[in-house]
């Protein structure tokens, strides 16, 4: 088996699965020299990782490419291509891992990105096109000033969450949900998103398995405030705008960095309250939540033509 292909066959909707969607390194890489650290060869590179992206390109494969699309000659690398920076099913063992796990995790992802990099800009065997594509390209010097340019952490898109008495689920994403969330403190206006989780063998062909994007079937929803919170049986002091209480597919509506910034306020001024008078988390009066979070120009509701506005291109 080459290297990021698993074994196993493909997995039967709806059976539970270790695996979740992979991580990587988002990369705020320039082309200006005045403002660039090379990507050098890691110590400990080996060319046979790679060798599914040679084999794509010598197969006629075109493989995604850094571009300026940011300021100061910057662009933001996400790896959302197929064939990327993304490490399918290498990364299963990450959220119930302990730190020396994890830290053996974000090493790992992190050397194979430069390697991945380095490959691109200088293996021979990639075509001299890809190679232009990448070459003069680096790291910011600028960015991650204390990290030799590298983001501090590794792009986490999801690990554990919690389960409390009000659990979102992928029912809440669809269009045809008429449930009426009746303690919203924000609003997931984003679709089911999930990379792929794992890369196998599928009709003799490399095949990624897990995406889950969009449609015409996904609606914005209300989150719930008893979603960010435990149930009061197991603590009582913990609010988790990041890590509510969701089944994986809804957690890939929810995941959005403007939503976890949504959902930041709300906790925090949940948190406040709690603090102030002295409360478990779960007995935050909602009522009096909610009009402090109106107070503050919070969203909490949809507009009546969030329909219309999905349908122009959200």
């Amino acid at each position: 088996m080459i290297a990021t292909i698993q074994s196993g066959s493909l997995g039967e909707y709806g059976a539970p699965s270790k695996y979740i969607q992979g991580f990587c390194f988002r990369l705020c890489l320039t082309n200006n020299k005045d403002n660039l650290i090379p990507i050098d060869k890691p110590a400990n590179y080996a060319p046979a990782n790679y060798e599914i992206y040679r084999r794509y390109l010598n197969n006629g494969g075109k493989l995604f490419k850094p571009f300026v699309k940011r300021a100061n000659d910057k662009t933001d690398l996400g790896s959302w291509h197929d064939l990327s920076a993304n490490l399918y099913g290498e990364n299963w063992m990450y959220p119930e891992g302990s730190y020396a796990v994890r830290d053996s995790v974000v090493k790992y992802h992190r050397d194979f990105t430069q390697g991945l990099i380095w490959f691109l800009q200088n293996d021979t065997s990639v075509n001299e096109q890809t190679r232009h594509n990448w070459q003069g390209w680096g790291l910011s010097k600028d960015e991650f000033t204390d990290n030799e340019g590298w983001p501090r952490r590794l792009y986490i898109r999801s690990a554990r969450r919690m389960v409390s008495d009000y659990v979102i689920t992928e029912h809440h994403t669809r269009r045809d949900n008429t449930e009426r969330v009746e303690d919203p403190v924000a609003i997931a206006w984003w679709p089911p998103d999930t990379h792929h989780a794992r890369r196998i063998v599928k009709d003799g062909y490399a095949y990624n398995e897990g995406f889950v994007f969009g449609g015409d079937d996904w609606r914005p929803f209300g989150i719930s405030w008893r979603a960010l919170v435990p149930k009061s049986s197991e603590c009582t002091n913990l609010i988790s705008p990041t890590c509510p209480s969701s089944s994986y597919v809804a957690y890939g509506a929810i995941r959005i960095l403007t939503t976890f910034m949504m959902l930041g306020q709300s906790a925090g001024t949940a948190a406040a309250m709690a603090a102030e008078k002295d409360l478990a988390v779960q007995k935050v009066d909602y009522r009096e939540l909610k009009e402090n979070l109106l107070n503050n120009q919070q969203t909490i509701s949809l507009p009546n033509n969030w329909l219309e506005i999905i349908k122009s291109g959200y």
